[in-house]
């Protein structure tokens, strides 16, 4: 599990989107998702402060995992388990930042493979001799002190401490230096200059253009470069036209979608390909639709209940609330439809209804839909939410899942347990187009929903 995938494991343990951990952060969205991809690495302070948030070491977040109250493989007999180790302070992790930090400054040009390697040696070397002129102070105290007891105790703690921190650290600059390496594979800087800037969107289109541009390093007769676009379901291609500078340029168009990567080809004289990105682009296609969301309490299916492989949803209110494009243009929401889904599978669609009389809050921009008492048959690996389908005036079409149900949430309620909301299963992740969810555009078009 990388880290990544952690961080996105405890954020929906605890019932947080995105935005909501960001902002416990002081960060936006954006660098939430691209931590959960494993595109960059928080700082050292925000890990701090993750750990803290999630109730977990900074060394389980970067995947020093330890077996704790479990029996070594010692002929059978059980061994004292050995506790966590607490975290460095600020002070002491500023401390090794900034040696880490010096070094990197003090480099005159982009670093090769080799250096990156040698890099990662060096940072160990100095967190090492950072942790030896620690145990080598404890030493002294603790010559000093031999009469308390106490104080000796307190010193052997912080230096298994610090030597769990410094494995959490020389495991966090081997994961860079690999990820450097493996992304350099590819990336080999074939190019001065070079980049993808997002130029237009046609929303109605559902497509993105980009202006993209490459200057190799060395330039020969016969050299072309061809530029890339994988947007998750297909690639796209187009050819660089070069220009009296030896400068390859070319507009290039994808179906938008929410993450997109751009990359060059560089083919030598010799018919040799070398390939390099040039940039990422992530949310391009959620952040520019309006947003609607169900109401943060439950879509009320902790009321439903199973038996024998039949799970019963009782009648029940479902509201929604309307919001604003985060980016882009103020798209103006054309339909929202809320449905009962199976396995990413239409059950049943919820009537859309005026506010209830008993409803006394503000209901301007609340949506009102009423699901009807259904059963669906239910066995061991399915899952149940609800979810908004929004139309907006462009046509675009997005699905936005509420809180996940899955077989065990309702077999724990059965045996007299609280249930449990799920995580998002890993493979319904980024399922937010209605293909995904088995819909259509005229399917849609018959089905019952709010319209403005």
């Amino acid at each position: 599990m990388t880290i990544g995938e952690r961080i996105a494991l405890k954020r929906r343990e605890q019932g947080l989107s995105q935005e909501a951990l960001g902002e416990n952060l002081g960060v936006t969205r954006q660098s939430i998702s691209k931590w959960e991809g494993d595109m960059t690495l928080p700082e050292i302070d925000k890990l701090i402060t993750l750990s803290r948030l999630f109730g977990v070491s900074v060394g389980w977040l970067l995947g020093e995992e330890r077996r704790e109250n479990a029996p070594e493989e010692t002929g059978g007999e059980e061994t004292e388990s050995v506790p966590p180790p607490e975290e460095l302070s600020e002070e002491q992790l500023r401390m090794v930042e900034e040696i880490v930090g010096r070094y990197l400054a003090a480099q005159p040009r982009p670093l090769s493979t080799r250096q990156r390697r040698g890099l990662g040696l060096a940072a160990v070397l100095v967190v090492l001799c950072f942790a030896a002129g620690f145990f080598n102070l404890s030493g002294q105290i603790k010559g000093m002190k031999e009469d308390n007891q106490y104080l000796r105790q307190a010193i052997s703690d912080v230096n298994y401490s610090v030597r769990g921190q410094i494995s959490s650290i020389t495991g966090q600059i081997d994961s860079i230096t690999g990820r450097e390496e493996e992304a350099f594979e590819d990336q080999t800087d074939l190019f001065t200059r070079c980049d993808a800037v997002k130029s237009a969107v046609d929303y109605r289109g559902g497509t993105v253009t980009f202006r993209v541009y490459a200057l190799p390093k060395f330039y020969e007769t016969g050299m072309s470069v061809t530029f890339l676009a994988d947007n998750g379901r297909d690639t796209v291609k187009a050819v660089g036209s070069p220009s009296p500078g030896g400068m390859f340029e070319a507009p290039l168009i994808c179906v938008l979608t929410d993450d997109i990567s751009v990359y060059a080809v560089l083919q030598r004289s010799d018919g040799t390909e070398e390939r390099q990105l040039l940039a990422q682009f992530c949310n391009l296609y959620s952040d520019t639709v309006p947003e609607v969301k169900l109401r943060s309490d439950g879509s009320g299916l902790m009321e439903a209940s199973l038996s024998d492989g039949v799970l019963t949803v009782p009648e029940q209110l479902v509201m929604a609330i309307r919001g604003a494009a985060a980016f882009g243009p103020e798209a103006k929401i054309k339909t929202v439809q809320a449905g009962l889904f199976k396995n990413r599978h239409l059950v049943e669609w919820c009537e859309p209804v005026e506010a209830p009389e008993e409803y006394t809050g503000d209901a301007e921009d609340w949506l009102f839909f009423r699901m009807r008492e259904r059963s669906v048959l239910f066995e061991p690996g399915d899952a149940v939410c609800y979810a908004l389908v929004v139309t907006d005036e462009y046509g675009r079409v997005m699905v936005q899942s509420g809180d996940l149900y899955n077989y065990e949430s309702f077999r724990d309620k059965a045996k007299g347990l609280p249930i449990s909301q799920q995580p998002v299963p890993a493979d319904w992740e980024g399922y937010i187009f209605m293909e995904d969810w088995s819909l259509t555009k005229e399917f849609l078009e018959r089905s019952p929903g709010h319209r403005f």
